[in-house]
């Protein structure tokens, strides 16, 4: 049996292109400060229509750091594009193993389910039947720290006592109690998810205010609306 969830959050396809443009980023988050809003897309979306010849972004790109160009280039895509999307969650009760389980949803849908926020987590608990079912949550054993299985720190809370990264330990399911992890060799259901396209104008304030509100379903866009949340 097959059972879906619709959970609304902000689309991942911006923050891939930004990726592609400007390679991947690291080091600390700066604090995004200086963001002209509205002005740095005006002026973003001049530059695009002003020549197709050239790729040269305005000098608000050039002047800040690789993180604050990312930002305000998300922003940028998300009000010109004017697309979000909504994940559909999918429980399959079906017994894998986390990776059996995993390949099944990359196959099917889109990947195991994250989940950004308690409210998603709850939602998933009163999805669930009975029993445990796995999630796209998976114990990095080189540094020891849980990632979703889509990029990105674990955010949510753990269950009481939970994890007890146990060596075998390596995956996080769901159960009455909330997060736990457990053995990837264990057969349970699982959740897959899929990210569904919906068409929405808005403006820098409405995304800030979308991100503010849904989250994400990728802990790596959750942690951009964060940051961007700051700035306001």
């Amino acid at each position: 049996m097959i059972s879906r969830l619709d959970s609304p959050t902000p689309r991942i396809l911006p923050i891939l292109l930004v990726y592609l443009m400007l390679g991947q980023v690291r080091g600390p988050v700066s604090s995004f400060m200086g963001c002209q809003k509205k002005k740095n897309v005006k002026a973003a979306v001049t530059s695009i229509k002003g020549d197709s010849s050239t790729t040269d972004f305005p000098n608000l790109f050039k002047s800040k750091s690789t993180m604050d160009r990312l930002f305000t280039y998300i922003l940028f895509l998300l009000n010109l594009s004017g697309t979000f999307s909504k994940s559909k969650y999918i429980y399959i009760e079906d017994q894998k193993t986390w990776n059996a389980a995993q390949n099944y949803c990359r196959e099917k849908y889109t990947d195991l389910a994250p989940v950004s926020n308690e409210q998603d987590l709850n939602k998933l608990q009163k999805m669930r039947p009975s029993g445990r079912v796995w999630v796209g949550l998976q114990r990095i054993l080189s540094t020891n720290n849980w990632t979703w299985s889509g990029g990105g720190p674990m955010e949510v809370p753990w269950a009481n006592k939970q994890p007890d990264n146990g060596a075998s330990d390596t995956n996080g399911y769901i159960d009455e109690n909330g997060l736990s992890d457990g053995k990837e060799a264990d057969s349970i259901a699982f959740f897959c998810y899929s990210p569904k396209v919906v068409n929405e104008k808005k403006t820098w304030e409405e995304a800030l205010e979308y991100c503010r509100k849904t989250y994400s379903d990728l802990a790596s866009v959750a942690s951009l609306c964060k940051d961007l949340s700051k700035a306001g």
